[in-house]
């Protein structure tokens, strides 16, 4: 496994401009390790930058490049309909704490079979969330889809 990280690249190679990212090191990576998945993480303060990176991996795609593009992060979670709304090449996004549901991608398991995940199916967007409510006497989990 390959693992980017955008922010060590800004201040090692890229003297702080995020486009060194998009015009050298996203077309190298993607010729050099030919991944699977591209998994990007963002908050709400860097969305723009994260659309960006995102909008040029898909660019790849359309090239011939076979690979998923996930986003996963606060603003994928609070904000999963405009995120889908702006970037409807993305192929999932992961909801909440993703840790449990990228690993069962990265096991093979179906994303659109584990909770936290959402996708597009056509217009409707759609997710199995997992909420947990806890007292000090009973715990109920609820899925929704």
């Amino acid at each position: 496994m390959e693992i980017l990280d955008a922010e060590a690249e800004l201040v090692m190679n890229g003297k702080g401009d995020p486009l060194y990212i998009l015009e050298h090191r996203i077309p190298n990576l993607i010729s050099e390790f030919r991944p699977d998945i591209v998994g990007i993480s963002c908050t709400s303060a860097h969305w723009s930058e994260a659309y960006r990176m995102a909008k040029a991996f898909d660019h790849h795609r359309k090239e011939g490049k076979d690979f998923k593009l996930i986003l996963g992060g606060f603003h994928p979670t609070s904000q999963f309909e405009e995120v889908f709304q702006q970037a409807p090449f993305i192929d999932w996004l992961h909801i909440g704490e993703s840790e449990k549901s990228f690993i069962g991608v990265l096991e093979g398991s179906n994303p659109t079979s584990l909770p936290g995940i959402a996708w597009q199916d056509g217009d409707i967007i759609r997710t199995i969330l997992l909420l947990i409510y806890c007292s000090t006497t009973y715990c109920i989990l609820f899925f929704y889809l």
